[in-house]
């Protein structure tokens, strides 16, 4: 008994990890897509190792 609730806290930490990942990934977009204060700086951040 003592497997199968490891194996389903397993999953549910699989499914957890990827949710977050997932919110990670989607959240840079979002802000890319809306924000046009977050754009100005992420391009003077790029900018700043360019030269």
């Amino acid at each position: 008994i003592l497997g199968y609730f490891m194996t389903i806290e397993a999953h549910e930490t699989w499914w957890v990890s990827l949710a977050i990942l997932i919110n990670c990934s989607l959240n840079f977009y979002i802000y890319c897509l809306s924000g046009k204060a977050f754009r100005n700086e992420i391009r003077r951040f790029i900018h700043r190792f360019e030269k």
